[in-house]
C-alpha cells in the first residue's frame, strides 16, 4: 500500500530526529545576529515542508522570536522596523520572490534581512541576488544549511522531488520513454549530501549492480560529498577516528526497476491501511464528527493529525490492523475499569462490545469524551479518534474486498497459496479451493462491481510481474474482465519501462514453473528456524529487507552490490551467503545486535521508488 506518488524515499536504521530538530533550532534559527525584539520568518513552499516536518510552530517562535511565519508566495503586510528571517529553497521562482520583497528602499518590506538557503546556491542564482542592491544593502546573515530533505518520521524521510510545484514528475522522468532523467538524480544526490552533512555522515557508498541509475546517484553523491567536505574545514563526521562512538555508515542506493512489484502489494499494517482506505492527506485526516449530527447541528468535518505527537499512533502505526483492533479494545475496557463515570454511559459497561459499538459509544456520547478528557493517562484523549479511524479502516476492508484481493496478491507474489500448495495461472484466473472454501480468482474479482479501477490495475501489474509475462489469450480474457480503457492498457504495456517482461511468457512460466515473483521472499513451514508470519496475506516479504539484513551483517556480495570506493577489510564480502541466509531470516533483531556488539556505524538506504 505504497504511495504511487513520485517521490524518493529514504529509510535509515538509526536517524537522529533529535539531532536534525537541534541542528535547525540552534545552529540556524537561534544565531542570526538581530537587535530586534520580533522577527518575521518567510518560506517558499518545500521549505514549509522540511521545517514543519522537523519542529512545530511553537518551537520556531521560541528559538527565533519570531512575531509570524509567512508564505513568500503570498502578498504581506510590511514590517519596515523589523528583521527578516527567509528559509528558502535556491531556485529561480524563490529567489525571484524575494527580490521582490526590496525593489527599492522606499518600498522594502523589511529593515535587516537573514538569508538561509536549504543546500548549496548554484552560481546563476547567486548571480541573480547580486543584481539586486537593495536586498544586498540590506542582508545580515547568509547561510547555506544543507536541510534539503522532510522528515517524515523518527526513521524515515524523503527528498520532497516530483511533488513541488514546477518540478516534473520523478517517475515519469526517470522510468518514461524516452527520457534521461539526469537532471533530477543529480539533484537527488545533492539533497542526500545536504542529509549526511546534517547528521555528520561521511557514508561508504554502494549501489544496485544491475542499475545504471543507482550508480549515477551514488557516483554523483560520492563527488558532491567530497566537494562539501573540501570546504567545510570544521566539519566532522562519525567514524572519522578512533576516538569516534561509532563507524562510519554505509548508503545504498536501489531503483524502483529491481523491485516494481512491492509498491503493488497491500500491506494489512494499521498505517498502510489508514493511508490507502482514509482521506489522509499530508499526515492530516479527515474524519465524520457524529456528534454534531447527535445534537441535531449539520454534519461537520473532524480534521486530526497524525504525527509522532500522537503517541498511541506511533505505537500501533506498524502493527497489523488486526492487532490494532485487539489492543484498542483492551485499551477501552480498562477505560471503563478505571473511570465509572464514563463507564455509567456505556450499556453493559462495555463488555462483549463490537468494534462498531465502541466507535459509535466513544463518537455519539459528547459526554464520554468529557469524562474521558479526565482520565490521568495521556493516551485515553487520542483512543476515540483511533477507535473510529480503525472501524473506517474494518468496514472498507469488507466492501472493497482487500481480504481476498491481499490473498489473491500473496499467491501470485509466492506462487502458492496459504496452506503452502503450489498454484498454476489457470487456478490464479478461476480460483480455488483450500481446505474446503472457494478462494475466487482473478477474473471473478476483476469482474465484480465493487473492484475499484485502481484495484484492477494493481491486480493486473501484479500478474504481468509475477508471472514473467501475459500471453495474447489470458490478456483478452483479463482486460476484458476489467474493462480495460486504451489508456489503462497502455499504462500496463509501460511497465516495461522498469524492466518487467510484458509480452509473451516462455515455456517454464507457463508451465508455473517458475511461477512466484523471484525476488520475493515468504516465510517457512513452523520448525524450520526461520521467521513466519502470523498472518497468512502478509508472507510476502519486500526483496530489500534481506538485503540489508547482509549489510548489516557484512555479508552482501561486493558483485551483487559494488561500492563507488574500495571498501575497508571486512566490509567488502565476496563470497556467497547463501549458508548464512537463515541467520539473516530471524529477522533484524539479531543482524542489529551483532551490529551494536561491533560498534559499527548505521545502514542508509536510497531507493528510488514510485
Amino acid at each position: 500500500m505504497l504511495s504511487l506518488c513520485s517521490s524518493i524515499a529514504v529509510f535509515l536504521c538509526r536517524v537522529c530526529r533529535e539531532c536534525v530538530r537541534q541542528r535547525l533550532l540552534k545552529d540556524v534559527l537561534g544565531v542570526a545576529d538581530v537587535t530586534e525584539a520580533w522577527r518575521v520568518m518567510i518560506l517558499d513552499d518545500h521549505a514549509t515542508k522540511v521545517v514543519s516536518s522537523i519542529v512545530g510552530m511553537y518551537d520556531i517562535t521560541e528559538a527565533s522570536a519570531s512575531a509570524m511565519v509567512e508564505d513568500i508566495n503570498k502578498p504581506r503586510q510590511p514590517f519596515k522596523d523589523m528583521d527578516a528571517v527567509y528559509i528558502l529553497d535556491p531556485c529561480d521562482q524563490s529567489v525571484d520572490k524575494l527580490k521582490a520583497d526590496f525593489p527599492n528602499k522606499k518600498e522594502a518590506l523589511y529593515k535587516r534581512v537573514h538569508l538561509y538557503f536549504l543546500e548549496p546556491v548554484p552560481d546563476v542564482v547567486m548571480e541573480s541576488i547580486r543584481g539586486c542592491p537593495e536586498l544586498l544593502r540590506r542582508v545580515k546573515s547568509f547561510k547555506e544549511i544543507n536541510l534539503d530533505f522532510v522528515l517524515s518520521e523518527v526513521q524515515t524521510f524523503h527528498l520532497g522531488m516530483g511533488v513541488e510545484p514546477g518540478m516534473p514528475s520523478l517517475f515519469r522522468t526517470l522510468y518514461g520513454p524516452g527520457t534521461g532523467g539526469s537532471s533530477v538524480l543529480s539533484v537527488a544526490a545533492q539533497r542526500l549530501v545536504t542529509l549526511c552533512s546534517t547528521l555528520r555522515e561521511f557514508p561508504y557508498v554502494r549501489y544496485s549492480g544491475t542499475s545504471p541509475r543507482a550508480e549515477a546517484v551514488a557516483r554523483d553523491f560520492q563527488n558532491k560529498m567530497n566537494m562539501f567536505i573540501a570546504g567545510a574545514s570544521d566539519w566532522s563526521f562519525h567514524g572519522q577516528d578512533s576516538t569516534s562512538e561509532r563507524g562510519r555508515s554505509t548508503l545504498l542506493v536501489m531503483d524502483r526497476a529491481d523491485d516494481p512489484l512491492t509498491p503493488l502489494m497491500h500491506d494489512f499494517t494499521y498505517q498502510c491501511l489508514v493511508q490507502e482506505v482514509l482521506p489522509v492527506t499530508n499526515g492530516r485526516i479527515e474524519m465524520d464528527s457524529k456528534n454534531a449530527a447527535a445534537a441535531g447541528q449539520p454534519p461537520a468535518k473532524k480534521e486530526a493529525l497524525l504525527n509522532e505527537a500522537d503517541e498511541l499512533w506511533v505505537e500501533l502505526r506498524h502493527e497489523h490492523v488486526a492487532k490494532v483492533l485487539t489492543e484498542l479494545d483492551r485499551r477501552f475496557k480498562e477505560v471503563l475499569r478505571d473511570n465509572s463515570e464514563a463507564a455509567a454511559l456505556v450499556k453493559g459497561g462495555g463488555r462483549q462490545m463490537t468494534l462498531e459499538q465502541m466507535a459509535n459509544a466513544t463518537r455519539g456520547l459528547p459526554e464520554f469524551q468529557a469524562r474521558c478528557g479526565h482520565c490521568e493517562k495521556p493516551l485515553t484523549k487520542k483512543l476515540s479518534q483511533h477507535i473510529n479511524m480503525a472501524q473506517s479502516c474494518s468496514t472498507k476492508i469488507s466492501t472493497m474486498d482487500l481480504l481476498n484481493i491481499g490473498a489473491l496478491e500473496q499467491t501470485m507474489a509466492l506462487g502458492t497459496d496459504e496452506l503452502g500448495k503450489k498454484r498454476n495461472r489457470r487456478d490464479l484466473l478461476d480460483g480455488w479451493t483450500s481446505d474446503g472454501e472457494a478462494k475466487p480468482g482473478l477474473l471473478e474479482i476483476l469482474s465484480a462491481p465493487r473492484t475499484l479501477q485502481e484495484l484492477k490495475m494493481r491486480l493486473l501489474a501484479i500478474f504481468i510481474i509475477t508471472q514473467k509475462g501475459i500471453t495474447a489469450s489470458e490478456k483478452e480474457e483479463l482486460y476484458s474482465a476489467a474493462q480495460l480503457s486504451y489508456t489503462d492498457r497502455q499504462v500496463l504495456a509501460n511497465l516495461g519501462n522498469l524492466g518487467v517482461h510484458t509480452g509473451e511468457p516462455d515455456r517454464d512460466a507457463i508451465a508455473g514453473k517458475t511461477g512466484g515473483f523471484s525476488f520475493g521472499r515468504k516465510s517457512t513451514p513452523k520448525g524450520s528456524g526461520e521467521d513466519e508470519h502470523e498472518f497468512s496475506h502478509m508472507r510476502y516479504t519486500c526483496p530489500a529487507k534481506p538485503i540489508i539484513e547482509k549489510l548489516i551483517l557484512d555479508e552482501l556480495p561486493i558483485e551483487d552490490h559494488p561500492s563507488v570506493l574500495p571498501l575497508p577489510e571486512g566490509k567488502a564480502q565476496r563470497r556467497d551467503t547463501s549458508t548464512s541466509s537463515s541467520t539473516a531470516a530471524t529477522g533484524g533483531k539479531s543482524a542489529r545486535r551483532q551490529v551494536k556488539d561491533r560498534g559499527a556505524g548505521s545502514i542508509t538506504v536510497c531507493m528510488i521508488r514510485l
